[in-house]
């Protein structure tokens, strides 16, 4: 394990490579959908898939909200001194 890995903004990282990767596979399922729907896809078929997607979509949002607490909390912690107390400068 790296030594950056104790440090509060690797869960930020790691909620960004999951939006990465969702909004990679959410974009190739649409333009799967639009292949299967010219090639035979079912209408009932379809509407399934666009409600996986829709399902795809709302899970990413959500990372993108705790991708913002994560963020805001990590800034936040960073300007926190020794006993809690927030200094002047924002250092301990």
């Amino acid at each position: 394990m790296s030594p950056s890995a104790d440090k509060p903004s690797d869960p930020v990282k790691a909620v960004r490579r999951l939006i990465a990767e969702i909004d990679r596979l959410t974009k190739q399922q649409a333009d799967l959908l639009r292949v299967a729907t010219r090639i035979g896809m079912t209408p009932d078929e379809a509407k399934r898939y666009e409600s996986w997607q829709t399902e795809l979509l709302k899970r990413v949002e959500e990372l993108r909200q705790l991708e913002l607490a994560l963020s805001s909390q990590s800034h936040f912690t960073a300007g926190v001194g020794h006993g809690g107390q927030k200094t002047q400068s924002g250092k301990s």
